[in-house]
């Protein structure tokens, strides 16, 4: 097990694997083509070739995304929730997802960085030097009420299908803590489990206090 394991993972960097290498070359190519553009207009072909490697960057993040997703799950079914690796990875992709590569101003579309920068700066130093801005904001903080009789019912004790419910809205690899015990577990052995699960929880409602925010 041990060989076929070391030639799995072989064979996964031959053919494609190693993705956060394959990343980090990307952005090093994406980041010395913004550094020559810094100095100078970017001509036709390199616009070309930083377009393609925003758009091959963004393939590697989904592909890497997935794998994650999918070990993610495996992990879950052992652990449980947790910020694990796959937790990083995945606030590492949303960063990289939310990365500004353009933006249009009026009918013109910018990409350069230099230029994006310099427009960037130039729009927010106008709007907020503007002598006439008013900063005052009025709200309505006239917020809706419940009405007494359903506010009456928040005190009241949990209910056998109110716990369900809450179960049932979750999803099957979310756990309350990393115990092993998700929620797919709950809703398989819900005949077994309820009633253990409905007395915990009116334990929790006559020994718990939320505190006032």
């Amino acid at each position: 097990m041990r060989r076929l394991k070391l030639a799995i993972k072989e064979w996964n960097e031959k053919t494609g694997g190693n993705e956060d290498k394959k990343i980090e070359l990307i952005e090093r190519k994406i980041s010395e083509l913004n550094g020559i553009s810094s100095h100078r207009n970017l001509n036709g072909k390199e616009r070309e070739e930083i377009d393609r490697l925003n758009m091959e960057l963004w393939d590697v993040i989904r592909f890497c995304e997935l794998v994650w997703r999918k070990k993610s799950g495996m992990i879950s079914l052992n652990e449980g929730d947790s910020n694990s690796a796959f937790f990083h990875k995945e606030v590492k992709f949303r960063a990289k997802k939310k990365m500004v590569h353009g933006l249009r101003f009026g009918f013109y579309w910018c990409k350069e960085p230099k230029l994006l920068k310099k427009k960037v700066f130039e729009y927010f130093s106008n709007y907020f030097s503007f002598p006439f801005r008013k900063w005052e904001v009025n709200m309505d903080l006239n917020f809706k009420r419940l009405p007494e009789d359903e506010a009456s019912r928040l005190g009241l004790p949990f209910t056998m299908e109110e716990i369900k419910d809450v179960v049932w809205s979750c999803g099957e690899s979310k756990a309350p803590r990393p115990d092993g015990f998700n929620m797919c577990f709950f809703k398989k052995c819900w005949q077994i489990v309820r009633e253990d699960l409905f007395n915990m929880m009116m334990v929790s409602l006559d020994s718990v206090s939320l505190k006032k925010v």
